[in-house]
């Protein structure tokens, strides 16, 4: 990843920045993404974020006292914290945070743009994105490796070439209360982590999925509004988590499917509407409780068939496998 900029390395690029670009126009996204910059913001367009808190000159420490947007001590009462910027790279990642252990919050900015994702967490703990927009990445709006304690809360994570929201070997991360839309890999993808809770999110229009959970362990998904996806909540090769609460609609294909040795799952109190298939369940997947959903029909998929989207003539003679399980 190349973090240099005119030969300036990052730590004195936003001390350097001049601090114009404050616009006066409502936050609608464009095809430049200028107007959507409120009043208030700061423009550093071109500039990017590159911290790794054990590297010589990288560190948040430095990063502090460099740069006048950033404010805080790293600690829990009074957490280092980058907010009213809008940030635009279209070579790189645009934030990239290494290495932490220092409390941390991102808020009120926009990330438009990236050359590749728009957030970048790895090996992080304690770290926070509220109150932001990421959109028009050219990989994954957020992506989040090996972290942990991170909440993501209150963003618009929109038109990412690869998924909105990706949580890959992390555990205990919090995604609340974002609208996650028009993705176009999915909306929002847990990968070999646990205890990550997802709530009351709007999940809608992302291209394969809504909300996807691989080969974890202890998640929650609960009370989504997840809508216009092929599938809507897929869990493969997961464990003692819990889908609960949300609402499911317009899915070309399942509403919820589990494939693949997902056992000892519990599936409740969803409201299935207007789904191709209601719930999928792989032959190979036990002791999953699937109870009080508005609709309780399951399809039994056995190892025959991949993993979805399926082909035309696959769900025609899925259609004719169709049977219903009432689960009590």
């Amino acid at each position: 990843m190349n973090y240099w900029r005119s030969g300036i390395v990052f730590g004195t690029i936003l001390f350097i920045c001049s601090f114009t670009g404050l616009y006066n126009t409502t936050p609608l996204f464009s095809s430049n993404g200028k107007d959507l910059i409120p009043s208030g913001v700061y423009d550093l367009s071109g500039s990017v974020i590159y911290i790794d808190d054990i590297s010589e000159y990288y560190t948040w420490e430095s990063f502090s006292q460099l740069n006048p947007l950033c404010t805080g001590k790293g600690i829990v009462e009074d957490p280092y914290i980058i907010q009213g910027s809008f940030f635009s790279s279209e070579t790189s990642d645009t934030i990239v945070i290494m290495n932490s252990k220092a409390h941390f919050m991102i808020k009120d900015s926009i990330i438009y743009n990236s050359g590749r994702s728009g957030i970048v967490f790895k090996n992080v703990q304690n770290g926070n994105i509220n109150d932001s927009s990421i959109v028009n990445s050219d990989d994954n709006g957020i992506f989040l490796d090996s972290s942990s304690n991170v909440t993501i809360a209150n963003n618009e994570v929109l038109r990412n070439k690869q998924s909105g929201i990706n949580i890959f070997r992390s555990s205990n991360i919090i995604i609340k209360n974002n609208r996650v839309t028009n993705n176009r890999m999915g909306g929002i993808s847990l990968f070999k982590g646990d205890s990550t809770t997802v709530d009351s999110n709007t999940v809608s229009s992302n291209n394969l999925f809504g909300v996807v959970s691989g080969m974890g362990n202890g998640h929650i998904i609960k009370n989504n509004n997840i809508f216009n996806h092929s599938n809507g909540i897929y869990l493969y090769k997961s464990i003692f988590s819990s889908v609960a609460g949300n609402e499911i609609t317009n899915s070309t294909e399942f509403g919820i499917i589990t494939l693949y040795n997902s056992n000892f799952n519990t599936i409740i109190n969803n409201t299935l509407l207007n789904n191709y298939f209601f719930i999928g369940l792989g032959e190979d997947c036990v002791n999953n409780n699937i109870s009080n959903n508005s609709v309780n029909q399951v399809l039994i998929i056995d190892r025959i068939y991949g993993p979805p989207p399926f082909s035309e003539e696959e769900l025609e003679e899925l259609n004719r496998l169709y049977f219903s399980y009432i689960y009590r």
